[in-house]
């Protein structure tokens, strides 16, 4: 009997299952009728597994889901558009938030398809404007200053908010996790996530963050001076090899350089004198005005009186991570150019419309530094200071402590965008307020990354499971030894946490092209060290300790 009961007790599983997949498709077709949300309007349809045509033109391998895009309107001029992915089959039980880099402004379909397939219920927004080429770089803020606050941080809390009652609604129960991930603009918003609603989130991946936005994009705008009025200091990107060797080999012992990769940058400080031109001028030298060029990008942005106001970026790093993008750098075609370079005029735009959106006649270039940091300062918009609205720098993370959430911070010593040190700075600042750093490393750890670029690329190892943008290889293992999300879910739900990450560099950061070599990453102030024997080629060569002060 027992053995002719089984396949009849497995034919009743499997049309079981079929009733239950049928319900929650059907589910989904009633749920934009029971979702009931104020100043919430939603459009929901069920989409087949298979490949997902985006509205973004790309195509996207995903399972069955029940697709809800919406718009929330938190006030009278807000536009937030959202898309909540919830899966028909298999979901795991947890909500990701996926932030977006730069001023947002699109749909993030390919952090919504790969967190998709991983399981998740998974939200994310345009954080309440539209960005396309003919309105992009922040025109979209003029006369908008309710937008300003949704981009700031509103948005982050309305799709959260929302995401969970779709959630609880079609599936009749809530995430028993959340979390928030982002890089760049996304890790500012995963720093405002934890200062402003720390119950909100169980565990949070913060990105290169503009942690001080302002001050990052005055920096930008202040080397956008330079190359605008000082052209004889722009450097021809030819001359990057030759500043990238010098800085090498100025690198003390402490700075741990392995296969022309420094642990830790900060150690091989030189004075750019020592390049000057004698007498004829070619690739092998600088002028005196890139020269001073030169010294401007490695201090940092200062007062009249040298006073730091921003933290400037560490040599060895200046070949292939960006200089041509960020930097007072020119080609011999760039440089026949009239206009500020895009990037720059980016953050001159930021400035016009948002900071000084009410005097359009203003002159920002000709603005000194000291007197755009007083005046941005002392700007407030629909009531709130405007640095508070936008700078997630609040180092009192005692509230998110006491939730018993978990933060991960990753940064590229490469980041020509967003300077390192400004990660550094701002993890000191916790570590500080909250009384040392066995007080913080027991929710809340920094992994610097050597060689590697704003959020993804550079020479160093640069996958570790960090996001699922296309451009980006996927880990190794999507384990907690090599992916950095697994590691977050490891620390918040097992209480296991990390105390490295391993990270590749494949071939041309090209997964089908092999593995170049692995090298683990280690919690700040924590450096990886060669042992001394065995391929530097393998991680497990490298050791995991306390750095030297620079």
């Amino acid at each position: 009997m027992i053995q002719r009961s089984r396949p009849i007790l497995l034919l009743l599983s499997i049309l079981l299952l079929g009733c239950q997949a049928q319900e929650i498709s059907a589910n989904c077709e009633r749920l934009a009728a029971d979702i009931k949300l104020s100043s919430v309007t939603v459009e929901v349809q069920s989409i087949p597994a298979g490949q997902f045509q985006a509205p973004d033109g790309q195509s996207y391998l995903v399972p069955s889901f029940c697709r809800v895009q919406g718009i929330a309107k938190p006030t009278r001029n807000s536009s937030i558009n959202f898309e909540v992915w919830l899966p028909q089959k298999k979901w795991n039980g947890r909500y990701y938030q996926h932030g977006l880099g730069g001023e947002s402004g699109r749909i993030s379909y390919a952090d919504l398809a790969g967190s998709l397939r991983e399981g998740n219920a998974v939200a994310t927004s345009d954080d309440g404007h539209i960005t396309t080429p003919a309105s992009n770089n922040f025109r979209w803020a003029i006369n908008h200053p309710d937008r300003v606050l949704d981009w700031g941080y509103r948005a982050l809390k309305q799709t959260r908010d929302t995401a969970h009652a779709i959630i609880n609604t079609y599936y009749g129960r809530e995430p028993h996790h959340a979390y928030f991930a982002g890089c760049s603009g996304g890790g500012r918003h995963g720093l405002m996530a934890v200062q402003r609603y720390p119950e909100d989130w169980d565990g949070v991946l913060v990105g290169a963050p503009n942690t001080y936005l302002i001050h990052d994009l005055a920096s930008i705008l202040a080397r956008g001076q330079l190359w605008k009025n000082n052209p004889a200091g722009r450097i021809p990107i030819s001359k990057l090899p030759l500043i990238q060797k010098t800085a090498l080999n100025a690198c003390s012992a402490n700075a741990k350089v392995v296969n022309g990769i420094a642990g830790d940058p900060r150690l091989c400080r030189y004075d750019p004198a020592i390049l000057s031109c004698k007498d004829v001028v070619t690739d092998n030298c600088l002028t005196r005005p890139q020269i001073d060029t030169l010294r401007k990008i490695y201090d940092g942005l200062r007062q009249p009186d040298g006073t730091l106001i921003h933290p400037g970026f560490a040599p060895t790093l200046e070949v292939d991570h960006g200089w041509e993008q960020w930097m007072p750098v020119t080609t011999a075609e760039s440089d026949t150019e009239q206009q500020v370079p895009p990037l720059f005029a980016y953050a001159e735009d930021f400035f016009r419309n948002i900071i000084f959106f009410d005097e359009p006649q203003l002159d920002i270039q000709a603005l000194k530094t000291s007197e755009l940091v007083a005046r941005v300062n002392n700007k407030t918009i629909e009531g709130e200071v405007l640095t508070t609205a936008l700078n997630p720098d609040n180092p009192d993370l005692s509230k998110y402590k006491k939730t018993g959430g978990k933060l991960l911070m990753y940064f590229g010593w490469g980041d020509a965008a967003i300077p390192a040190e400004g990660g550094i700075k701002y993890y000191d600042s916790v570590v500080n307020t909250l009384g040392g750093i066995s007080q913080t490393q027991d929710f809340y750890r920094l992994f610097m990354v050597p060689g590697m670029g704003h959020c993804v690329g550079g020479a160093g190892a640069n996958a570790f499971g960090q996001g699922h943008w296309p451009s980006l290889p996927a880990a190794l293992q999507n384990d907690s030894r090599h992916n950095i999300m697994r590691a977050l879910e490891a620390w918040v739900e097992r209480d296991v946490a990390p105390q490295k990450i391993i990270a590749t560099k494949y071939v041309n950061d090209d997964a089908n092209k092999g593995v170049a070599f692995t090298r683990p990453l280690c919690p700040y102030p924590q450096i990886a060290i060669y042992k001394g024997t065995g391929d530097t080629k393998e991680a497990t060569n490298f050791v995991c300790k306390t750095g030297a002060a620079p």
